[in-house]
């Protein structure tokens, strides 16, 4: 839902950045500026910080922190007003006053030289400042949103109306429309004729349609548009009409909005600029159904570059978690996933009738799935996220094939021009399958290509550790050695490739430093499979080796390994003495005691082998979990240790360990239920579920570790070498 108060919401910065934006300090600007700093944008109260009549306290005063707050306040108001020029200034000041004088002293020293040159399009006034100066009441009236004082001062002042008011040459209704004030935007449009609503501001040609599309509130625009239907069509200075400046922005109900009034002819004009500029902010912004629109209309918008140069698949390229491969589920998304629903509808049009998901909906669509699918929605959270998510996906491959059929079609030099292998390149690197897939199976030849400093697709697959990417040269066949084959600028083979640390974020997508380790083995020993054994003792231009590569940056990672594999044991190891201690000790501390024969009076009795059977299972268990996390502390710790070795001994010292504290407390609640008896059955009962507090809260905080390291050991792993052939 749409209100003015959105609009309201950000327009302190909107119009600072936007219209007191001072790119160079001028005799005249620099006193209007500091008018407007002062009697609006900052007040009086952080004005006195500004100027230092504020005293400004010691860190221990009682007022240190209200003076803080206030001086972060006012040097954040100056800086957001400020154009280039002068933050650059001032980007090191942490002082609202220190900044303040250090531009004061910056604009005497221009005002010195005389002779300031002029630098067109960076600072517009309205004829001179003394018409600012007039204005600058009903500019702040207008920005503050009361209409009945603007009404005043606009019928003490008639020329008002159509004036500009702000140092960009703005007028009221357009500062109106960026701030979001639906009620002067409508009063004033009654009073004006439609042709003084395409007067455009002296800052960038923008007219008051251009202004509302960047401020987001459709209702305004509906006002607008109602009074003068041309202003759809009308460009700025740049040649960008209403509609993409909205995309730009982000603004997406504004776009569907002007979307549907704007002439499909207005957004390929000459070079496609407006068009180009829709599309791929579209796609930023996930606004996927124009996007498909806008390519069944005009196909060549798929290869046009926007006003910012990006084409549309560059900005795919940027978008991971648009496509099935960049967004990962866990087990039960997965299954809500796959049978989710996308029925057609105003925003499922673009659906693939072929796909596997549709059909099966068509086949099963009635009325019982409906309603199951319905309350899904309403009482599981998440599911109705997954059901967007999906559609999204459909979207996003359905327009990458479009964009795809366009690009298979052109020359070398277009390819290059419209940025395919920038976006291979970016695709890889953020491991997005879908774009890699559709545009080799498009042109087979982009399997070769090599999209930065001679490394081609699968070397920058192993280099960013994405393992989707890496995995499709398993489906090639024989083509496999070759495309694993060939060197970069720098004398780096694959192998190479796999001996570099891993990124950052895809380092710590693995808890644990010794799984770290052990994940970069995994990759080496995969990468290593694959490489043919000339390339496994090749040196690149630094001299080294492959496997000298590894061993050199994996040092300090090795080193952390470590010490994470020797801290993790020796908690464990302290954990499963204790429990060793106890229960040997309770073997000889029997509940009930003996008879003067050395018989345990409760011998007969069933409980008493539970807690025999079981004590018995947490000793030996927890002997076993020593020795296992013992084991590991006297480790030779070398590279192939972390493959194999150090986390099958980790997992069998978790594991018993569990089992230790488990049957520990079986064996404590049998002894309960002995000595307690019928008589106090309830109360033993009451403290057997208080026992399961400490085994459940081991489950929750190691299972995941234990789970994960499980997985990474014996699970079958990253890599597929079943992939199925995929390229012919």
């Amino acid at each position: 839902m749409e209100s003015t108060q959105r609009g309201r919401m950000g327009s302190a910065q909107i119009i600072a950045s936007n219209v007191m934006v001072p790119e160079v300090l001028t005799e005249d600007n620099y006193e209007f500026w500091k008018m407007y700093m002062k009697s609006y944008l900052l007040g009086e109260e952080l004005w006195r910080i500004v100027e230092g009549t504020c005293h400004t306290p010691e860190p221990s005063d009682i007022g240190f922190n209200s003076w803080k707050q206030g001086n972060g306040k006012a040097l954040h108001a100056i800086q957001i007003s400020c154009g280039q020029e002068m933050v650059t200034l001032i980007k090191d000041i942490d002082s609202a006053k220190a900044a303040w004088d250090h531009l004061a002293f910056k604009h005497q020293e221009k005002i010195d030289q005389k002779n300031l040159p002029a630098q067109a399009g960076t600072y517009s006034t309205v004829g001179d400042h003394e018409d600012g100066a007039r204005y600058l009441p009903l500019y702040q009236i207008v920005f503050s949103g009361d209409w009945q004082r603007t009404k005043n001062f606009l019928e003490e002042n008639p020329e008002a109306m159509t004036a500009r008011i702000s140092v960009h040459g703005m007028t009221a209704l357009q500062l109106a429309a960026i701030a979001g004030h639906l009620e002067i935007v409508e009063e004033m449009v009654k009073l004006m004729d439609p042709e003084a609503l395409e007067i455009k501001s002296n800052y960038g040609g923008a007219t008051v349609l251009i202004y509302a599309a960047i401020g987001g509130i459709t209702k305004i625009a509906e006002v607008l548009v109602r009074k003068n239907g041309d202003l759809v069509h009308i460009p700025n200075l740049y040649g960008l009409i209403p509609v993409s400046i909205a995309g730009i922005n982000g603004n997406k109900d504004m776009v569907r909005y002007l979307y549907s009034l704007t002439s499909k002819d207005a957004l390929v004009s000459g070079e496609c600029k407006n068009g180009a500029t829709l599309l791929t902010t579209a796609i930023d912004f996930d606004m996927y159904d124009i996007a498909l629109d806008l390519l069944r209309c005009y196909p060549i918008l798929a290869v046009s570059s926007s006003s910012g140069g990006m084409t549309a698949i560059e900005s795919l390229a940027q978008k991971p978690y648009a496509f099935r491969s960049g967004r990962p589920h866990n087990i039960w998304q997965r299954w809500i996933y796959s049978y989710a629903p996308i029925y057609k509808g105003r925003d499922t049009d673009y659906l693939d009738e072929s796909s596997k998901d549709q059909n099966h909906i068509t086949k099963v669509s009635c009325w019982l799935y409906g309603v199951f699918w319905c309350a899904l929605n309403v009482l599981v959270p998440g599911v109705r996220s997954i059901h967007r998510t999906k559609r999204m996906h459909i979207q996003a491959l359905k327009l990458l094939k479009c964009v795809c059929s366009q690009i298979s079609i052109l020359d070398e030099a277009k390819v290059k021009a419209v940025g395919v292998y920038s976006a291979i390149f970016q695709a890889t690197k953020s491991g997005i399958v879908e774009i890699i897939v559709e545009l080799i199976k498009k042109n087979p030849n982009f399997v070769w290509c090599e999209p930065a400093d001679g490394r081609r697709i699968f070397q920058i697959a192993v280099l960013y550790r994405q393992e989707k990417i890496f995995n499709l040269i398993y489906g090639i066949g024989a083509l496999k050695n070759d495309l694993a084959g060939g060197v970069d600028n720098d004398g780096n083979n694959i192998l190479h490739f796999a001996g570099m640390v891993s990124p950052q974020s895809q380092l710590y997508r693995v808890s644990g430093a010794a799984l770290q380790m052990q994940r970069e083995l995994q990759w080496f020993q995969e990468v290593d499979m694959i490489t043919r054994p000339p390339y496994r003792d090749q040196q690149n231009s630094s001299g080294l080796k492959p496997r000298e590569l590894f061993k050199r940056e994996h040092k300090e990672l090795l080193k952390e390994g470590e010490t994470w594999m020797k801290d993790t044991a020796n908690s464990c190891m302290v954990v499963a003495a204790l429990i060793a201690t106890f229960t040997f000790a309770a073997v000889f501390t029997i509940p009930g005691g003996s008879y003067q024969d050395g018989f345990p009076i409760f011998l007969r009795k069933k409980l008493f082998l539970i807690f025999i059977i079981s004590d018995a299972s947490s000793l030996f268990s927890s002997a076993t979990s020593v020795l296992m996390f013992l084991s590991i502390l006297t480790s030779r710790y070398a590279e192939e240790d972390f493959l194999k070795s150090l986390p099958k001994r980790l997992i069998i010292g978790l594991s018993t360990l569990f089992i230790s504290m488990a049957t520990m407390m079986v064996a404590f609640c049998a002894t309960l239920f002995l000595i307690l008896g019928r008589q106090y059955r309830l109360v033993a009962i009451l403290i057997t579920f208080l026992a399961g507090v400490p085994v459940t809260l081991f489950v929750l905080l190691q299972f995941p570790l234990f789970l994960a390291m499980v997985h990474s050991t014996y699970g079958h792993g990253i890599f597929n070498r079943q992939a199925k052939l995929w390229l012919y």
